[in-house]
């Protein structure tokens, strides 16, 4: 495989096959030609008529590949004699390590340790950081569930935090360790806090935000954020409000509702066989929400599509917070409240609507 670094073998080094060479001296020349380039004076050995040179007082220097002497040596046959203290030429050549630079790796790169991009001291798989801009911190690979309270899993964090918290953060989680469904959530954090779960789509595929909401079209209004949907059913019962509600022996019950952010639409059939006893005060439905704010203002609010068993057309509004609508007459001439004795103990049925605003 390949692998950055050097390679754990005993590689062979070369070395030049040229260690020391000769010169006739003519009374004239200074100046002789290396065979190879040499950067200081001490790094080569300089014998004039068998006498060493020192290459400290300026008798001779070295410049690339020359050697020039401050006074011409005399005339001889190889008198002049140089040695080269000898270093490693060329260069390393293992096949299987990537170069620093214009080189592509090819196999599996193993890294059983954390790895730093930018960074000496790796809290992380991966830890990616920009030494160069103070504000941005890192990209980083996290494993395990030791931040996150929905369970085990893997995450990748970006951002702009220190610490053990992370700016942002996206992973892959379960409740029950790391086997199972996986779903995918979206994590942001305020200042230092520890990250906090915004949005998660579920391994069934649903889409599940946090309480903020939804902001729309650029809109950073808090109150105009849609932050709930739901849809459910509720059993509605007759209520007495002041007074007592007699027995309603019940044949069939269904409240089904659904509310977007803080408006609910929801729909009721209410059957019973018969009743038993007196009820007294005004008569009421159970709703599944309270209604917002004062509920004499949402008059008319419901309605009774159809309705056997009471004596007139009714309308419904909400009891100021409370879960249960009033009922009233719509007799044409003044709107009044009914009783409970006004049930029909013979049976009966109702079925209508709420739209309201809850809070």
């Amino acid at each position: 495989m390949s692998y950055i670094g050097s390679s754990s073998a005993v590689i062979p080094v070369g070395f030049s096959g040229v260690n020391s060479q000769s010169f006739n001296g003519d009374g004239s020349t200074v100046a002789f030609t290396l065979n190879r380039p040499v950067s200081a004076a001490k790094d080569v050995e300089v014998v004039v008529n068998n006498v060493q040179q020192s290459p400290y007082d300026s008798s001779y220097s070295v410049s690339g590949t020359t050697l020039t002497f401050s006074a011409a040596p005399s005339s001889g046959t190889a008198n002049i004699y140089v040695t080269y203290r000898d270093q490693p030429v060329g260069s390393i050549t293992d096949t299987g390590a990537v170069q620093k630079t214009g080189d592509t790796m090819t196999g599996d790169l193993i890294v059983d340790t954390k790895l730093g991009v930018g960074i000496d001291s790796p809290i992380a798989r991966i830890h990616a950081f920009d030494r160069a801009s103070s504000g941005l911190d890192h990209l980083g690979s996290f494993v395990g569930g030791t931040s996150n309270t929905s369970g085990a899993g893997a995450y990748i964090g970006i951002g702009n935090a220190t610490g053990t918290s992370r700016g942002v953060r996206i992973g892959g989680v379960n409740t029950s360790g790391n086997t199972g469904a996986h779903d995918m959530v979206l994590y942001t954090n305020i200042a230092s806090t520890a990250p906090e779960e915004r949005v998660r789509i579920t391994s069934n595929g649903y889409l599940r935000l946090a309480d903020k909401g939804i902001q729309f079209n650029g809109d950073t209004a808090a109150a105009n954020a849609l932050d709930d949907y739901e849809e459910g059913t509720w059993t509605p019962e007759f209520i007495a409000l002041s007074g007592t509600m007699q027995t309603v022996n019940y044949g069939g019950r269904v409240g089904k509702y659904t509310k977007i952010g803080n408006v609910v639409h929801a729909d009721f059939v209410v059957s019973w066989a018969s009743t038993s006893g007196t009820g007294s005060g005004l008569l009421a439905l159970s709703m599944p929400f309270a209604p917002y704010g004062n509920g004499y203002a949402h008059n008319g609010f419901g309605g009774i599509s159809y309705a056997s068993g009471l004596p007139t057309t009714a309308h419904l509004y909400g009891d100021s917070g409370s879960t249960r609508a009033v009922l009233i007459k719509a007799n044409g001439t003044a709107n009044s409240y009914y009783s409970p004795s006004e049930i029909s103990s013979g049976g009966g049925q109702i079925m209508g609507r709420f739209i309201f605003h809850t809070t």
